[in-house]
Parts: structure tokens; C-alpha cells; sequence
């Protein structure tokens, strides 16, 4: 063990993880692939920043993903989207070195599914993040998308 500090403990609940596994899902029917759960939240280790692997055939990995329930907001409901800059940047990382699209797959509280591929264009919204739970590891840089950068789905 290091002098290093843990990471925080997931927020992530069972019936979170339950909606994600239902949005990748609904997410790998609509592309026609197979999506598989990859990282796990360990109280001991660094959390993953992509949560999803997306498969054709069984065997050919054609894409890898962050899959989020956006409950708030409804699709294009603000001027613009913004995610941690931090996971898309792992994303973009990732991609270089696997040479596989990277998505971040949101359902928003419309029902609207929509992807976009961290290699989008952004702007960065310095010390973005949240503001009510106190907590100052809640704050970080954001990266801020327009909602053209996604893709939605068709036929919901």
C-alpha cells in the first residue's frame, strides 16, 4: 500500500448500475453489436473512465464507451452539454492507442439516446463540476460540447 490517497467511494447505486446496463444495452441493439460491462467501481482503486466495450461477431471489438442516465435534463434542454474533460481525454488517449471509437452514450430524461465521439470538438469550462455536495474533488475542468456533436437515435 502507498501513502497515496484512495480513491473516493462510488456514487454509483445498484439501480444506477441497473439503467446503464438497460441504456447499453438498448445502445449495442440500435448499432447492431454486442456490449459487454468492462472496469469495476473498487474502493481500493483507481475508477474506470470507460465502463462499456462494444463487440461484433463475438470477437471483433469495434468501439469502447462511457454509458450515463442523464436524469435532469432533457436532450438539448441547455445551451450546451458538459462532461468532465479528464474522461474525455482518457477516451481520446484510449483511441490513439487502440485505434477504436471511444463514445460517451447518454440517455437523457426525454428518453432520448444520443452518443458522441470524444475526438468532438470541445471547449473547456474551468472549475465545472458539482457545487452541492461540498465536495472539492467534485470540481474539475469540463468539456463543453454543442448538442450537434451528437448523434441520436432514430427510432426510440
Amino acid at each position: 500500500m502507498t501513502d497515496e490517497a484512495l480513491p473516493r467511494a462510488t456514487l454509483l447505486t445498484d439501480e444506477d448500475a441497473k439503467r446503464e446496463e438497460a441504456i447499453a444495452e438498448r445502445f449495442a441493439t440500435w448499432m447492431g453489436v454486442t456490449q459487454v460491462k468492462i472496469g469495476k467501481d473498487l474502493p481500493d482503486r483507481q475508477k474506470p473512465r470507460l465502463d462499456r466495450a462494444f463487440i461484433r461477431d463475438g470477437r471483433t471489438l469495434v468501439g469502447l464507451g462511457e454509458v450515463k442516465a442523464h436524469l435532469k435534463y432533457r436532450f438539448a434542454e441547455c445551451a450546451k452539454f458538459v462532461v468532465s474533460k479528464a474522461k474525455i481525454e482518457h477516451g481520446r488517449s484510449v483511441n490513439l492507442l487502440l485505434r477504436v471509437p471511444v463514445l460517451l452514450v447518454i440517455e437523457f430524461a426525454c428518453g432520448t439516446l444520443a452518443w458522441l465521439d470524444v475526438r468532438s470538438d470541445y471547449v473547456t469550462w474551468h472549475e465545472w463540476g458539482r457545487h452541492d455536495r461540498n465536495d472539492p474533488a467534485d470540481i474539475e475542468d469540463g468539456a463543453c460540447f454543442t448538442w450537434e456533436r451528437f448523434h441520436k437515435e432514430a427510432n426510440p
